[in-house]
């Protein structure tokens, strides 16, 4: 211990300076490590902080869209009811909000739990750095000493010795840098595990978040399902109920109708029974005398014509007094024809009973007079008169004909007014179609704004609000885009069906001069107009509201960007609290390093 120490002849000693400079070296790395690893920490929390808002945005949509679908389904014109589903939204958002203070007060309070806990650990932390100070203190002597009783050397220690001085710090300088070695294959093995952990956690977070999503669009579709076939068995239950109030009143229309022909066939029995003995007494008249047969004949036709005026008398007082529609109509028109073929016919009849009495009465004269040639004319011309009339018969047959063609064309041309009709409420009911996708994307530009405001709220970032108002802002507009492309479908088609019905009603003039079927085709054209000018206006609105909602959205923007501001600096201030919590985990950790490197020199030792 007296003798003076030498320099090593083949190395370098190991001084105590040296091993307290390490082991600060290995503190600072420690201490950077743990640095990095609370500000990861600190980036996820805030992630996860970001998760969760969106969660309880995305489960507040979804509750309105049930809400809003909810109302759809329903009538419109209830007023009351709608104002009540406003009332529960509004309720429903007051819920929300204190549900997230809920919960942040909840994770406050888990904050300041954690935070007793880390001040807990850093008390026992200070106790065992000053037990481990008092042990350290004790340590460097016996340490020095035994150093120096193993390793002093002078100029005549012996070259064996030296040797083996040499040799020995050789061995403990490999020992130390495989252990280094060892440290750095550990360091680098645990940053390896703790990347594959964050791979896979973040696997299955996305993984998470695709199932969410494809349940929750499942759940969409089936629930879309639902109410579209719900709406459906709305509509055929409706549609069932009309059809069976419409073949109610039908059959008692046809009811009523059969009645009053019954009536009428047995009137007319009644008549013609009366009609069949005036004859037979006017035929035995006229048998018994000969000479009056010209005087009853007249008589007989004179009464025919007088039936024909009054019963023509009779139909255009009908038609004056009122103009029948649809099947009534027709069916007192086919009456009509009918009874004038019959009465012409019976005309026709008469005049042949006549002309066989005056051939009869000729043969008479024939026999008394015995004028031959004279006779013989008269006959001749007899007969071609009979030729006439069957000439006449066969005419009249044919215009019963044409008549019934004429009334079957005038059927049809009925059921074409049917379908125009039918696709005319086609067209209203289109149209009306059109107006409630128009309601439903005012609804969505309303429901974006309140999203706005609920983001305003929840104090998400600007970015993350512009990127969603202009995706949503986006959707909208495309949406416009798709209803103005089906309205000029829908004018195209229209004005189609107009020309149809323009080349319908050229067809109706050229077949009858059906004046009041023209003019209710114009109207019908008219009002299709006035709904297609209608359409238009409706858009020009719908535009000039997106315009109003696209301003309104800048000025939320502003608010939103001072909101910002104050959270910013909120978080500023939360940083600020977080970096002096990290200097006292630094101290602490330093001396725990420092008492580890420590034990690790007296092990070596």
């Amino acid at each position: 211990m007296s003798e003076e120490q030498t320099p090593d002849p083949g190395g370098t000693s190991i001084t105590p300076q040296e091993l307290s400079n390490a082991s600060d070296q290995h503190q600072f790395v420690h201490t950077a490590q743990l640095k990095e690893m609370l500000r990861n920490e600190q980036s996820n929390i805030s992630q996860e902080k970001v998760d969760d808002y969106l969660k309880t945005l995305n489960k507040a949509r979804a509750k309105r869209s049930k809400i809003r679908s909810g109302e759809t389904s329903g009538s419109s014109s209830n007023i009351t009811i709608s104002s009540a589903n406003i009332d529960a939204n509004k309720k429903e958002r007051v819920n929300l909000l204190r549900q997230q203070l809920e919960e942040n007060k909840a994770r406050l309070a888990q904050r300041g739990k954690s935070q007793k806990g880390i001040e807990e650990m850093v008390i026992q932390l200070q106790a065992q750095l000053n037990d481990s100070q008092t042990l350290v203190s004790s340590t460097p002597l016996n340490i020095s000493l035994v150093e120096t009783k193993n390793l002093d050397y002078n100029e005549n220690t012996p070259q064996k010795e030296l040797y083996n001085i040499l040799l020995t710090k050789e061995r403990k300088i490999a020992d130390l840098l495989s252990k280094s070695e060892k440290l750095e294959g550990s360091v680098l093995d645990l940053q390896e595990n703790l990347k594959e952990k964050d791979s896979v956690i973040d696997a299955r977070t996305k993984a998470v978040t695709l199932m969410t999503e494809s349940l929750s669009k499942k759940g969409k579709t089936t629930l879309d399902a639902l109410e579209e076939t719900k709406d459906e068995m709305r509509l055929m239950q409706e549609s069932f109920v009309n059809l069976e109030a419409d073949m109610q009143a039908r059959q008692s229309l046809l009811l009523n109708d059969l009645k009053a022909k019954n009536q009428q066939i047995y009137e007319l029995n009644e008549i013609n029974d009366k009609l069949t003995r005036n004859l037979r007494e006017k035929q035995k008249s006229i048998r018994g005398a000969p000479f009056r047969v010209t005087t009853a004949e007249g008589l007989e036709v004179e009464v025919t014509r007088r039936e024909l005026a009054l019963r023509e008398a009779m139909i255009l007082h009908d038609v004056t007094a009122g103009e029948p529609e649809g099947e009534d109509f027709e069916k007192r028109f086919s009456e009509i024809c009918e009874k004038d073929a019959n009465l012409k016919i019976a005309e026709l009849e008469m005049q042949l009973k006549g002309a066989l009495l005056r051939l009869e009465e000729k043969e008479a004269r024939i026999i008394s007079t015995q004028n031959g040639a004279d006779l013989l004319r008269e006959n001749r011309i007899l007969h071609q008169e009979i030729s006439d009339l069957y000439a006449k018969i066969e005419e009249l047959e044919g215009t019963v004909v044409q008549l019934q063609k004429f009334e079957h064309q005038y059927i049809e041309a009925a059921e074409a007014m049917n379908r125009t009709t039918q696709e005319n409420e086609n067209l209203l009911s289109s149209h009306s179609n059109n107006l409630e996708k128009i309601g439903a994307l005012e609804k969505q530009l309303a429901d974006a704004l309140t999203e706005l405001k609920l983001l305003k709220n929840t104090g998400m970032s600007k970015s993350v609000k512009s990127d969603k108002d202009d995706g949503e802002i986006t959707k909208l507009k495309k949406q416009l885009e798709e209803s103005n492309k089906n309205m000029i479908k829908m004018r195209a088609v229209q004005k189609g069906k107009i020309k149809e019905l323009n080349k319908k009603l050229d067809q109706f003039k050229k077949m009858n001069d059906s004046n009041v079927l023209i003019t209710q085709l114009q109207n019908e054209i008219v009002n299709l107009n006035e709904k297609i000018a209608e359409l238009e206006d409706e858009k020009g609105n719908l535009q000039l509201k997106m315009v109003d909602s696209s301003t309104n959205s800048k000025d939320d923007f502003t608010e939103s960007e001072e909101e910002i501001k104050q959270l910013k600096e909120k978080l500023n201030k939360t940083e600020q609290e977080i970096d002096e919590k990290d200097k006292v985990i630094e101290i602490l950790e330093a001396g725990e390093s420092y008492w580890t490197d420590r034990q690790k020199i007296a092990s070596y030792t």
